[in-house]
């Protein structure tokens, strides 16, 4: 064997290791069954083979010149090499596309036009040991190039231009891992054919390919940053991109969003549902409806199937050469068997539990013009009043409005837009002023105004109602300083709080220290809560009560009569004063049956020692039933509705002279 035989048997055989563990690697991860896996595959087979091939054909070289069979097998391995790397540059442009998203794009017809000049080289290829025109030997058996191989090198280098150009095209479109990756793969390997075709001596190209499709299984088809390990599905950073990917593609794509909506309280009961074991069950059964490359695990009990869809009756690739690759059931079907899965129960770790689904649809862009109101729609919570399983078409209307009350929340937050709106109490004995509750308005610049039970929901379960509650009781703080409680010879001002509020445990000192700044004595100020039935931990909240209480400040049962403020609780708690429901009075005109309700329920709060308030009073009717009855003070819009701060101070004024 020649030296430089030896040396270039170096080459290939750097090329085939490269390669065979490239190979090796990618089966270990078990992720083969992607278009974009099997074309890589593509890729690592041909330079296997021809680095195979070249290994043979240089062992074999020296014994070519004394035996026919030598002979034989040198040009066989000859024409292997140029049989299959006549397709790399065509399987990379492909595998490219595939990568970026153009494939799905692309027709049959027009697939069938990009592969037209590797067909053709092919052909070239299989007709040489006929027609000579690739390449031949003389009869010395040297080896000579024909004209058709440089046409074979002029057609890679024009499905190498148009990968690149395609890249190009879509280089938004993917990660910056992938571009560059990408682009490492096209120099790597341009480089090594010039340096080959300089040197001739230097067998440099299929080292340079077996080098950049090492680096590509490295950077694109290793998605450990993509799955989750436990399951094999991909992660919300997946869900981030792959949605990026169709948006900037223009590719219609249909969301199908699953959320256990019981799963805190499941949690609570069994403690199965941290486990990982439910998730593998969980995604096993997703599996069973998608191809695994379809489905995300986003947040802590919240699935997504996220399927490109096409046009069936247009002429796509998809649909038609690679459709195996494409999901096999309609996302109707899909959604239906998720709602009937749902109906029987998990058996996990042995426990059998029934969980309840909601299954949102979304289309996409008809429905949800980007990734980004997607994720707004995925973000949002289950609406807890609605028993319904499936949400879609007209029902994400509710979640989309929540979203954008959302964002109008954080405006205001951010711009302190919020306006502080106060309705005066009146003492039921003299209808003077005795106070009033201050009521937090959002009048948004885009959704314009929002009403206060929409948006402290919202504000609540995002975590911003502290900010509304401080502004409130910040401007509250400023109209006390400034006189106004002895202007009117009032007794204090309500301020709602937010329950949510108590969990945290510096919450109460937080209110004594905003108050303290402004020198105020703690009895002008009352807390309104309203005791929701979500409410669960009585200690706390009682002793976060009974601290402020011990700091001058009362408290006041807001909404009683309506079935979130209850009997137990208003016994349990130490709150002051008592307010009825508007409800309660309106019921009380309608019916006999309301008139008991509302008497048995005055003489109860009466005899633990509360004051009462009732609200919604609106009539002189309801004034005069109320004067008859055992309550200390009346609010509503008989008297006044909430105004702002300067038409309220005015009120005060009036109220004074009168």
């Amino acid at each position: 064997m020649t030296s430089f035989n030896s040396f270039h048997i170096v080459f290939y055989l750097t090329a085939f290791f490269l390669s065979l563990t490239t190979f090796i690697f990618t089966l270990i991860q078990r992720r083969t069954d992607r278009l974009q896996n099997v074309l890589y595959f593509c890729l690592l087979g041909i330079v296997i083979i021809n680095s195979t091939t070249e290994i043979i054909n240089d062992l074999m070289f020296e014994y070519s010149a004394f035996t026919d069979i030598a002979l034989f097998g040198y040009k066989l391995c000859q024409f292997l090499y140029f049989l299959f790397h006549t397709a790399m540059a065509p399987v990379f442009l492909i595998y490219e596309m595939s990568v970026t998203g153009a494939l799905r794009k692309r027709t049959t017809k027009e697939l069938n036009l990009i592969m037209t000049p590797f067909v053709i080289t092919e052909f070239l290829v299989i007709i040489n040991p006929w027609t000579h025109w690739v390449y031949y030997y003389d009869s010395e058996q040297v080896f000579h190039r024909g004209w058709g191989e440089y046409f074979i090198y002029m057609v890679a280098a024009l499905y190498i231009i148009i990968a690149m150009f395609s890249l190009m095209v879509r280089w938004n479109a993917i990660n910056r891992k992938k571009r560059f990756t990408l682009l490492y793969f096209f120099g790597v390997t341009v480089g090594g054919i010039l340096i080959q075709a300089i040197f001739k001596n230097l067998k440099t190209e299929l080292f340079a390919e077996a080098l950049g499709i090492m680096g590509v299984m490295l950077s694109i088809e290793s998605e450990d940053d993509r799955l989750e390990q436990m399951t094999g599905v991909y992660n919300r950073v997946a869900l981030q991109q792959d949605l990026k990917n169709y948006d900037m593609t223009e590719t219609k794509y249909t969301i199908i969003s699953l959320r256990i909506k019981n799963i805190d309280s499941m949690t609570k009961k069994t403690g199965s549902l941290d486990d990982d074991n439910f998730n593998l069950k969980l995604t096993d059964f997703l599996k069973t409806l998608v191809q695994r490359y379809y489905i995300y695990d986003v947040n802590r009990g919240q699935y997504v199937i996220a399927v490109p869809t096409t046009d069936s009756t247009k002429d796509n690739l998809l649909n038609t050469t690679f459709r195996r690759f494409e999901p096999s059931l309609s996302c109707d079907t899909i959604r239906d068997r998720i709602v009937e899965r749902f109906k029987e129960p998990w058996e996990i770790e042995r426990t059998s539990l029934s969980l309840e689904a909601a299954v949102m649809v979304v289309k996409c862009p008809s429905e949800a013009a980007d990734r980004n109101e997607v994720f707004d729609l995925l973000n949002n919570p289950i609406p807890r009043n609605i028993t319904q399983d499936v949400f879609e078409g007209d029902d994400l209307k509710y979640i989309r409005r929540r979203s954008e009350v959302e964002k109008a929340i954080m405006r205001g937050v951010k711009n302190k837009s919020f306006e502080v709106y106060y309705q005066p109490s009146y003492n039921l004995q003299t209808l003077k002023m005795h106070g009033a509750e201050a009521l937090v308005r959002l009048n948004d610049k885009k959704l314009g105004f929002i009403p206060p039970d929409e948006f402290i929901k919202v504000a609540e379960q995002i975590g911003l109602v502290g900010d509304i509650d401080d502004f409130v009781l910040h401007d509250v703080c400023t109209l006390i300083k400034d006189g106004i409680l002895e202007i009117g010879e009032m007794d204090c001002i309500n301020v709602n709080l937010s329950i949510v509020q108590f969990e945290n445990e510096d919450f109460p000192q937080h209110l004594c220290n905003i108050v303290d700044e402004y020198g105020i004595d703690h009895s002008k100020i009352c807390f309104e809560i309203t005791e929701t039935v979500e409410s669960e931990d009585y200690r706390k909240l009682n002793e976060a009560i009974v601290f402020l209480k011990d700091k001058g400040f009362t408290f006041s049962m807001d909404d009683f009569g309506t079935g979130y403020s209850n009997v137990s609780s208003s016994l349990m708690l130490d709150f002051d004063q008592v307010k009825i429901d508007k409800s309660v009075l309106w019921e009380a005109e309608k019916s006999t049956l309301g008139m008991v309700v509302f008497e048995n329920t005055i003489r109860m709060i009466r005899q633990t020692n509360r004051s009462i308030v009732v609200e919604g009073v609106e009539t002189e009717n309801q004034l005069n039933v109320l004067k008859k009855m055992n309550v200390d003070y009346l609010q509503g819009y008989y008297f006044s509705k909430p105004v702002p701060k300067q038409r309220f101070v005015t009120l005060v004024e009036i109220s004074r002279q009168e």
